[in-house]
């Protein structure tokens, strides 16, 4: 596609576009260039419904009058008309404008980042640390980037939205869609804004019989640029909250604003029955921060130029802005062999091998020891070995027997001799008592007696076996270590140790500057704060001294220009009043410009010391990379391939060993029980042993208790 540049409505220069359109919108596509081959600059080609004499006279209008661009370092673009260009004919077509690059800011304005972006937005997830920080610093540039048209007092954005703002990353952030910008001049509207967004509107658009069409003051973009900024920190908008009583029918975004229904406002609080929980975090945004949103969506309600200007806001978060802090992704350390492995590991630590205390052989020999007599002998039978009802049964029957058989013998020394008598009467109470003695020690409670030894023998064997295989396998996995650290291992190991040390020295040198340095930068942001407030506050005194038509409510100087100017063409001013009309603006234009001068030479200052701390940084880094480079060339990737398989080895077998240690101390505890229930098994059968007849005729007579 062939257009031409025009000036004057004449064309003068044919340039080519290429055929297919890079991206398409409601009012035209753009295309990029192909001869020129100039990727810094795109065309605007608008349908041929929208190509009006007006449109090309605006877009002639706003060539003409360009706000000031920025520098590149500042990372802040306009996208603005720069070439009308028309067919050959010279019929109107559209515009050369910048080519600008990144994200719709609408990204960051959600409540949690979406998926696809995760990665390269990562440092402004909600969940890091920092990202507010890094969310203010855009805030900054936008705000810069709205005041620089401002400045103009020719432009009012009208459709502010996050759709017409583009960022990257690092901060950077393009303004595009201007061809769509109104232009107001004294007062009148020269270029209609053709559409705005509901939701960034401000209740004075739906007042009915406001004084001024309030499209054409600035106060307008206050409104939708204080939106933008409350969605950007919170990932909500200021009016979103369920209502009750009398507000409940009020249910749109649009309605709410209309209504002042600004969920922080403490006159309305009772309205609401349902506030989002995202609007806590209003409260951990800086006070000063908090203050404009108030004047915002409070004050400025009924008051529109009581709303925070774009100045303000740039004054508010100079301290925020991304020229101004480390940027610590661009002061990261490559990766480097071995840097996952600890900075702090020494080849002491490598070549310590781990130790154990087997069970086994205390165990064995614990088990093995012959029984104590003492405790042989303390030693109480079970009720199952030894019944005590049993024993008392038998007992009674004995006397029973006893008193029969001294009655049998008394009738028998009737018919015999005496000693007869007693000799059969004798022999009759053994043989009962043997008979008695035979079914207490009988074979199935000694083989069952036997049995318990042996069970308990076998779990106690079984433990001690297991503990063996732990035991062997320590032993091995220790030995495992020994070799992998002999000899020539050992050289190489140390080599390298020596060379990662070297490094780390480096890397914790530069970690504690950095450290320092943030601290450093931290005080000077925050004297050059304090100098620019009180700066500041002497101007508006020295305004209030010196013109009494100053209005003290707006707390900057332009803005109480604006007010004053806005007076005189409302027809505000009396006779009076217009009689100092002309040298009091005349003093708030000079102080503005006094002011204007004095406060860049304090960000200039600041800023000059801010970039010394910043080279510092960058020459601390620039060692910090050589220092890497040389360790790379020291140790060779067969070294470092070599060092990492050994260390992995060494963690594998470290972690098996911990294991297998965790599985032999588990034992130690059942081998210990199982030696005493195994102890007691015998102890039950040598008490049992004990048991003779004799024994058992002195326990029946009660001359001995019972075992």
């Amino acid at each position: 596609m062939k257009v031409w540049i025009a000036e004057n409505n004449t064309p003068i220069e044919a340039i080519e576009l290429n055929d297919a359109p890079l991206a398409s919108g409601g009012e035209g596509s753009l295309y990029r260039l192909v001869r020129p081959d100039d990727p810094s600059v795109v065309a605007k080609i608008y349908h041929n419904n929208r190509r009006t004499p007006l449109r090309r006279d605006k877009m002639g209008y706003l060539q003409e009058h360009p706000p000031k661009d920025f520098a590149p370092e500042e990372g802040i673009t306009l996208v603005w008309p720069k070439e009308v260009l028309t067919d050959e004919a010279g019929a109107f077509m559209g515009f050369l404008m910048p080519f600008a690059t990144g994200e719709k800011l609408e990204i960051l304005c959600l409540p949690q980042l979406p998926k696809r972006h995760q990665t390269a937005w990562e440092a402004y997830d909600r969940a890091i640390p920092g990202q507010q920080q890094r969310r203010l610093g855009l805030c900054y540039n936008i705000a810069r980037a709205i005041e620089r048209l401002h400045q103009t007092e020719r432009y009012v954005v009208i459709d502010m939205k996050p759709d017409n703002i583009l960022v990257q990353p690092d901060g950077s952030v393009a303004l595009v869609d201007l061809d769509s910008i109104e232009v107001v001049e004294n007062g009148e509207t020269l270029y209609d804004a053709p559409v705005a967004t509901p939701e960034y509107t401000p209740p004075d658009s739906y007042w009915e019989q406001p004084e001024v069409d309030p499209t054409q003051e600035e106060p307008w973009d206050r409104f939708g640029l204080a939106v933008i900024f409350y969605k950007l920190l919170l990932g909500v908008h200021p009016f979103a909250a369920s209502t009750q009583g009398d507000y409940a029918q009020y249910t749109s975004l649009y309605q709410k604003i209309e209504q002042g229904l600004f969920v922080h406002h403490p006159n309305m609080q009772a309205h609401f029955s349902v506030v989002p929980p995202l609007h806590d975090r209003y409260h951990r945004l800086p006070i000063r921060v908090q203050q404009l949103f108030e004047r915002a969506f409070i004050a400025g309600h009924e008051q529109p130029f009581m709303r925070p200007s774009a100045s303000e806001w740039v004054q508010v978060l100079y301290e925020f802005r991304p020229t101004s802090q480390l940027d610590e992704t661009r002061l990261a350390i490559p990766d480097f062999s071995l840097r996952q492995w600890s900075p702090r590991l020494k080849l002491d630590q490598l070549l310590e091998l781990p130790s154990f205390t087997p069970l086994t052989p205390t165990t064995k020999l614990q088990a093995d020891q012959p029984l104590d007599p003492k405790a042989v002998a303390q030693h109480s039978l079970p009720e199952e070995i030894q019944d005590p009802q049993q024993i008392r049964s038998q007992r009674f029957f004995n006397f029973v027997v006893f008193l029969l058989l001294l009655v049998i013998g008394a009738a028998l020394s009737l018919t015999m001799p005496w000693y007869g008598a007693v000799l059969l009467g004798v022999l009759g109470y053994l043989g009962f008592n043997y008979s008695t003695f035979k079914s207490r020690k009988s074979a199935e409670r000694k083989s069952a007696l036997q049995g318990v030894v042996d069970q308990q023998y076998n779990a106690f064997q079984n433990l001690l076996d297991k503990a063996a295989v732990y035991e062997t396998q320590l032993q091995t996995g220790i030995e495992q270590l020994q070799n992998l650290v002999q000899g020539e291992a050992k050289a190489d190991l140390e080599s390298v140790l020596a060379g990662r040390h070297l490094l780390q020295a480096h890397l914790d040198t530069f970690a504690t500057t950095l450290d320092q340095q943030k601290a450093i930068l931290q005080q000077y942001r925050k004297a050059e704060r304090q100098a620019i407030l009180q700066l500041q506050q002497q101007y508006l005194q020295w305004a209030k001294e010196r013109c009494p038509m100053a209005n003290p409510e707006f707390p900057t100087l332009r803005q109480q220009l604006q007010w004053l100017q806005r007076q005189r063409r409302l027809g505000h001013l009396s006779q009076d009043q217009l009689a100092q009309y002309d040298a009091s603006v005349e003093t708030l234009e000079q102080l503005q410009l006094q002011y204007q001068i004095e406060l860049e030479g304090i960000q200039h200052e600041y800023q000059e010391r801010a970039a010394n701390l910043l080279f510092r940084c960058q020459e601390q880094h620039r060692q910090v990379l050589e220092a890497v480079q040389r360790y790379q060339e020291e140790i060779s990737p067969k070294q470092a391939e070599t060092f990492q398989q050994r260390l992995k080895q060494q963690q594998q077998i470290l972690s098996q060993i911990e294991q297998w240690q965790y599985d032999l101390q588990g034992l130690e505890q059942p081998l210990q029980r199982q030696v005493a229930a195994y102890r007691d098994a015998k102890e039950t059968a040598a008490r049992y042993a004990q048991i003779n007849f004799g024994r058992h005729l002195l326990e029946m007579v009660g001359l001995k208790k019972p075992l």
